[in-house]
């Protein structure tokens, strides 16, 4: 028969060995968890570093668009202000749907020009801008 003490001792010695098995395994989540979230972080500093760059992109092409609608608008203004365009609104309808304004274009007599505005250069435009150049041509 073993002596108590020595059984007990022994007992001790194994609950020791799993405490510090035990601690180890904690020590080691923890020594992951750390890395993780320094992965995290990391990862976080490069997110917003790169949505920076995103932005400052943004911000340069909303410059670039608002260079260009303002650069189009002078034009614009200085192509009404050279010519006797009048912008007339449409005659209220009954219906709510918004309408688009009606450019009226005077008619210029002695042989000036007759001013419009230019649709897009597609087959169609195209077209129709060489029959009124014949019409105009005939009158």
């Amino acid at each position: 028969m073993d002596d108590p003490i020595r059984v007990l001792l022994g007992l001790e010695a194994r609950i020791m060995q799993g405490t510090i098995d035990h601690l180890t395994e904690v020590s080691a989540i923890k020594t992951t968890i750390i890395d993780l979230h320094k992965t995290l972080v990391g990862h976080h500093k490069e997110l917003h570093e790169s949505n920076k760059r995103i932005i400052s992109i943004q911000k340069e092409h909303i410059d670039m668009l608002t260079a260009s609608l303002n650069y189009r608008t002078s034009v614009l203004e200085r192509l009404l202000a050279e010519h006797p365009y009048i912008l007339q609104a449409p005659a209220a309808s009954s219906s709510a749907a918004p309408q688009a304004a009606t450019v009226v274009i005077p008619e210029q007599t002695g042989g000036g020009h007759n001013y419009r505005l230019r649709p897009r250069k597609n087959k169609a435009a195209k077209e129709e801008c060489e029959k009124t150049a014949k019409k105009s041509r005939f009158t």
